[in-house]
């Protein structure tokens, strides 16, 4: 009888305890729906918010210029808020995980990534900047490796605003369950400087800033933490051997590329065609331009190429439109379509680190990539070199021709090369899907904690700031 009222009480425990957990999931829930779906109420055309003075924009701000200034509302669910979706399924999905045996979980379901960078939500309505790509990679790898993650940024489709109090509210919920929070640079400065964000003493409800992940495209330190706690999509110390690297995280062009069917050498535009790299007509301006008009002009006549690119604005007055085609800024799949069928495509000298020239190599495209900069005295010296998409210049041909800017005799030999040496489809080893969840996996696996105990340790010895709370 003892041994039944034992059973009997220990039931009725694991009975409410189990009701408990419901309970607070539900009420979490609840209230996590209610205040994303406020957010979609108050408007139908959300314009771009103006600063007055232009030198307050921060980075975000800036990067918004290259978006489309208005959002528009189908029904009463804005078009641009899928990730919404995604948020509610994911918790629904963690919370089911949470309440019942964990053999019920998926491999690192119960291990929380908060995604603040507006860059992950821009990737999900299809902006295709090279951020928006490498978003989309880390996305496709976390989906892959099965992390459960949210898109906490703080864009409504109009403006972001700086910091992390949205992202706030989501580590609250489960702090312990929050590996990571991948933000912007400037987010990760903002919360480090505002003491109702960051754990400090006085705020143990705070983002330990260890857990901060700066998601930056460039190469210095993003981070109060530095180098370490600065994600990069490129091993910048490629560029040069002394450049200290951030954490190479990298991405993949390879999915989008694999949805293009190869198309045979032999089936390609007749005559032979070139693609610029050039989606805005300002990298075609003489003091950013790495080719001469002239250049054009002798090339097509040596080699019997067709030239076409795709840059919105205003061409230069002296650009060579007799011998360029431009067809203007293309659809995704157009732009690809395109890409695909010319037999050499060809930098300009800017975008810098452009992810174009990767998919041309998936699409069995060579490239020619401009050397900007380079030593005189020691030209071929490599790791003196300013190259347009600095991670290729190690390269060479049949894949890779690094030509220095206004070399016509070189820039004409690459492209006869290229028509005569074609290739098939080429993705570096360390830029395949398989080797981003790789390196995603390690980096979400380090022990973040351990590494900024030895830092913090390393500058108290030697008086460096700043100093933080581990």
């Amino acid at each position: 009888m003892g041994t039944w009222n034992l059973r009997h009480a220990s039931s009725r425990i694991r009975r409410k305890l189990n009701l408990k957990i419901f309970t607070l999931g539900f009420i979490a829930f609840v209230g996590l729906f209610l205040s994303l779906w406020r957010s979609t109420i108050p408007s139908i055309y959300l314009p771009f918010g103006r600063l007055e003075d232009p030198e307050e924009r921060s980075s975000s701000q800036r990067g918004m210029e290259n978006f489309s200034p208005h959002r528009k509302a189908v029904g009463s669910t804005a078009s641009w808020n899928g990730w919404i979706d995604h948020n509610q399924r994911a918790l629904r999905q963690l919370l089911v995980c949470l309440e019942r045996d964990s053999h019920t979980c998926r491999r690192n379901q119960t291990s929380v990534i908060l995604l603040a960078s507006y860059h992950f939500i821009a990737q999900q309505e299809g902006h295709i900047g090279g951020e928006e790509i490498w978003a989309q990679s880390t996305v496709a790898a976390l989906d892959t490796l099965g992390y459960t993650y949210f898109f906490t940024s703080h864009w409504d489709g109009a403006r972001i605003q700086q910091g992390l109090s949205r992202t706030i509210d989501y580590y609250r919920m489960f702090p312990d369950l929050v590996k990571a929070v991948i933000a912007e640079s400037d987010q990760a400065f903002n919360c480090f400087d505002d003491p109702r964000c960051i754990l400090n003493r006085d705020n143990p409800y705070g983002i330990p800033v260890w857990k901060i992940l700066s998601f930056s495209f460039w190469a210095g330190p993003a981070s109060p933490l530095g180098h370490k706690w600065t994600l990069s999509p490129e091993e910048y110390n490629r560029e040069h051997s002394w450049v200290v690297p951030n954490t190479y995280l990298g991405y993949s062009v390879e999915p989008g590329c694999r949805n293009i069917s190869f198309l045979p050498h032999e089936q390609r535009k007749t005559p032979h065609s070139a693609f610029l790299i050039a989606k805005d007509a300002k990298y075609l301006h003489p003091d950013i331009h790495a080719w001469e008009p002239e250049t054009y002009r002798e090339a097509a006549k040596m080699t019997g190429v067709q030239f076409f690119m795709g840059a919105d604005g205003s061409l230069p007055n002296d650009f060579p439109i007799d011998v360029v085609e431009n067809l203007d800024q293309m659809p995704q799949d157009w732009f690809y379509q395109m890409l695909s069928s010319v037999n050499v495509a060809i930098g300009v000298g800017r975008p810098w680190t452009s992810p174009t020239m990767y998919d041309a190599l998936c699409l069995g495209v060579p490239v020619v990539n401009p050397i900007l900069e380079w030593d005189t005295n020691d030209p071929s010296n490599r790791d003196k070199w300013v190259a347009q998409h600095a991670a290729l210049k190690d390269l060479d041909p049949p894949y890779v021709y690094n030509v220095f800017k206004n070399d016509m005799q070189s820039f004409i030999k690459a492209i006869q090369s290229a028509l005569s040496n074609p290739i098939e489809s080429f993705i570096l080893e360390r830029m395949r899907m398989r080797a981003v969840e790789d390196r995603l996996g390690r980096i979400l696996e380090t022990d973040w904690q351990y590494e900024a105990e030895n830092l913090l340790e390393e500058r108290m010895k030697k008086g460096e700031t700043p100093l933080f709370t581990v």
